[in-house]
Parts: structure tokens; C-alpha cells; sequence
């Protein structure tokens, strides 16, 4: 008789939990496929304005000429933009940024400001400096400067 008495609840509980909803089992979860920078918003807009020299800029210009960068890194794209002027660069940054650097190659020091879709800052690059930068997916700039 105690045996009967004390399988009657765990009777209960098993007829509940077979007979309760359950989730199916078989379907799975949708992962979202992958996503770069053009989708995103498309390539960032870079303006570099120089004012009082000339700079270089390496690793935005659209050529296959090489340049050594004061990031640390052999960059390819090169071009000199002299004082007064300014350069334009439609840029999709790579994962988790693109670097580049600007050379000031004048012997005084130079005002450079870096306009991007996502804002603008200036920087004054003394003489024979090398500024490195990084522009994010985002567009965002961020600064690492080193001489070179």
C-alpha cells in the first residue's frame, strides 16, 4: 500500500509532463549574415587640408605605388599634397581599420586637418614629422602618432 500511495505522485508529475506543451524542438535560430562597410553606409569621405608645407600622405591614395609608413606597415598608395591644397579619398576601411600617415616633408611645421564623414580634426605636424592614423569602419579617425 505505501508503495502505491508513493507512486501516485510521481505518476502525476510524469502524466503532466508528458502531456504539457513543449517548444519544437526543430527549428533552429537565424543568424544574420555578415555585414562590411559598404553596407553599413558605404565608403567613408577623406579630405586632408595642409596649410604652411607639403605632406605626404601613404596608404590612401587610389595607385599601386608603395610607401613606407611611420604605423609600422609597408602601405601601398602615395601622394604629395603641397601647401594650401587639399586631397579628397573615397576610402571602405578594412577590419578593424585602415592605416595611413602623413609625412610632413617641408622644414617647418605644417597645419593638417583630416575631414571624415563622421567629423573632422587638426593636427600641426612639426618639421620632418610622421603622423599614423587609423580610419574605422565607422568612418571614426583615431590618432597613433609615432616619428617616423
Amino acid at each position: 500500500m505505501k508503495k502505491i500511495l508513493f507512486a501516485l505522485p510521481i505518476l502525476a508529475i510524469g502524466f503532466f509532463a508528458t502531456y504539457c506543451s513543449k517548444d519544437n524542438l526543430s527549428t533552429s535560430a537565424t543568424i544574420p549574415a555578415a555585414t562590411g562597410a559598404a553596407e553599413r553606409g558605404g565608403p567613408c569621405s577623406v579630405t586632408i587640408s595642409v596649410t604652411g608645407g607639403d605632406v605626404d600622405v601613404c596608404g590612401l591614395a587610389n595607385n599601386t605605388v608603395s610607401c613606407k609608413s611611420c604605423v609600422g606597415q609597408n602601405l601601398q598608395g602615395v601622394n604629395t599634397i603641397t601647401a594650401g591644397n587639399n586631397a579628397n579619398y573615397s576610402i571602405t576601411p578594412g577590419f578593424p581599420s585602415t592605416p595611413f600617415s602623413i609625412a610632413n616633408t617641408s622644414g617647418q611645421a605644417v597645419l593638417v586637418t583630416i575631414t571624415t564623414s563622421a567629423g573632422s580634426a587638426t593636427w600641426s605636424i612639426p618639421a620632418g614629422e610622421c603622423y599614423g592614423y587609423g580610419l574605422a569602419t565607422t568612418c571614426y579617425l583615431f590618432a597613433d602618432h609615432a616619428s617616423l
